[in-house]
């Protein structure tokens, strides 16, 4: 088939112009509705461009999603740079994140209770719900204001006996319980028990005389004359006492020693190149029906840079005339992007050595009290 026509630019005589089975299948449709379905346009084709309502939304613009929307299996969020999901909602609205199982809720993320000043509400939970979505409980909550964190269930460390609670330098100050504590003490999982050595003996009743009264610095420090008396012994004396009679100190559990660290902030910048982007007004057309609409929008464009083509040197790359080659390219401007990292670090000695401190099991200690000090 040929259409009568000019391709060339001016006026001139008419051309033939070759016209393909797409383009005569195009021809050959009754009305607009009929073009759509030959160009295999969906409703989309229908719509409107915008950022909410029914229309097709603009991915560079900030949507308002009236309905749920649903994503396939294996959806994932990515990002060149900092990735940030951010859900916001009112002083007295719950921001939360549904966990569902056929519709069902199963886990509950959320940021709960209505703000009202003082770092009063908003506090963050885990609810776990049951079969029927109703709440089982709030497994873990997070209180804004104080940091206080709530457990309903077992708090259970994993792998069995590898994991310790608190360390050297992230005590906990207190314990409160219901019961004390229980150790393993079961003979299957021990080396059949032997003596107690006789300098290990004649160092621990060296210690009766070194057990004496004091009080914490740090409490001193919080509570002046008010820090409370308490009674024991320093690590120090143990381990000296331990040497004076010839013993390896550390070859026993009751003297330990761990290394001190702090925590250190610091500010890591990056710098981001993004796309500088130009707002342009233009028109769009949309088919309504039997008719088409010109629509005014304002749409945004990269920014388009003219600049000159280097070598690795940096010198200019010249064409046959000698003139220098020029090429676009999206224009950027540097951004940056600020992030705190958090780490810890040893802390040192004068020698350059790391700094320990040193603690001591009374259980054991006390243990060997009574055994060198009962009568034979």
């Amino acid at each position: 088939d040929r259409l009568l026509g000019r391709y060339d630019e001016g006026e001139g005589p008419a051309q033939e112009i070759v016209c393909t089975a797409a383009g005569r299948a195009l021809i050959d449709a009754v009305d607009t509705a009929a073009q759509r379905s030959t160009l295999q346009l969906g409703t989309a084709a229908l719509r409107a461009i915008g950022t909410s309502g029914d229309v097709v939304p603009v991915l560079d613009g900030a949507n308002v999603w009236a309905g749920v929307q649903s994503f396939p299996s294996g959806t994932s969020i990515s990002a060149v740079g900092n990735c940030i999901l951010n859900i916001n909602g009112g002083a007295s609205n719950p921001k939360q994140v549904i966990f569902q199982t056929a519709g069902v809720n199963r886990f509950i993320f959320r940021a709960s209770g209505t703000e009202s000043g003082a770092n009063t509400g908003s506090d963050f939970e885990l609810s776990a719900r049951d079969d029927f979505g109703g709440i089982l409980g709030t497994a873990l909550k997070i209180v804004r204001g104080t940091q206080d964190i709530e457990f309903r269930g077992n708090v259970v460390g994993l792998p069995d006996n590898a994991k310790s609670c608190g360390t050297a330098s992230g005590r906990w100050s207190q314990v409160y319980a219901g019961t004390g504590t229980i150790n393993t003490s079961d003979a299957a999982e021990k080396t059949p028990l032997d003596v107690i050595p006789d300098g290990v003996k004649r160092a621990v009743r060296r210690l009766l005389a070194d057990i004496g009264v004091y009080r914490w610095r740090a409490s001193i420090a919080l509570k002046g004359d008010a820090a409370r008396l308490h009674v024991g012994l320093t690590a120090q004396a143990v381990r000296d006492a331990f040497a004076a009679e010839g013993e390896d100190p550390f070859r026993w559990a009751l003297l330990c020693a761990d290394p001190i660290f702090e925590e250190v902030s610091t500010e890591v910048v990056t710098i981001v190149n993004e796309p500088v982007l130009e707002w342009v007004e233009t028109f769009e057309l949309v088919d309504e029906a039997e008719r088409v609409v010109r629509r005014p929008v304002v749409r945004s464009h990269p920014v388009v840079e003219r600049v000159p083509m280097v070598d690795q040197d940096g010198s200019a790359i010249l064409d046959e005339t000698g003139a220098p080659i020029w090429i676009e390219r999206p224009k950027t401007v540097q951004r940056e992007e600020r992030e705190i990292v958090h780490a810890r670090r040893a802390i040192l000695d004068e020698t350059g050595a790391p700094r320990m401190r040193l603690g001591l099991r009374y259980d054991q200690l006390t243990l060997l009290l009574v055994a060198s000090t009962a009568a034979p």
